[in-house]
């Protein structure tokens, strides 16, 4: 009768035993699911405030109050001199003062674009000219 009693406290032990390694095995499952959705939400607030913040940081550099703006650099030598370096002087303030006062005027922007463009192939200057062209 001993060896039963003790056989059956052997289980009792054993089964409470199972029973509270199964319940922790589910806490532990709890919490780490738990830990998983958290780390996830942290992640994707994380992800949000980056896009965010790229979003605010192009629209403020894309949209200033006060565009570039790009003038005629001085000639040098003898074309400085010439008739046709005074005009293309004149007309180039005359469209960017018709810019300034609207800058919806395409056909200035154009105009105003194609001087560029022919400044640069008189003078060789294409890289500053090709970006003022552009803008």
């Amino acid at each position: 009768m001993c060896v039963f009693q003790n056989n059956n406290q052997t289980k009792d032990k054993s089964a409470f035993i199972r029973g509270l390694i199964s319940s922790n095995k589910f806490i532990l499952q709890n919490f780490l699911i738990m830990k998983k959705n958290t780390i996830y939400i942290s992640l994707l607030l994380v992800f949000i405030v980056a896009i965010a913040a790229i979003f605010y940081k192009y629209e403020s550099n894309n949209y200033s109050d006060n565009p570039e703006t790009y003038s005629l650099l001085p000639r040098k030598g003898a074309t400085a001199q010439t008739n046709e370096w005074f005009k293309v002087k004149e007309q180039s303030y005359k469209l960017l003062e018709t810019i300034r006062n609207d800058t919806k005027d395409t056909r200035s922007l154009i105009q105003l674009a194609t001087l560029y463009i022919q400044e640069a192939r008189v003078t060789g200057n294409y890289a500053y000219y090709d970006k003022a062209a552009l803008k």
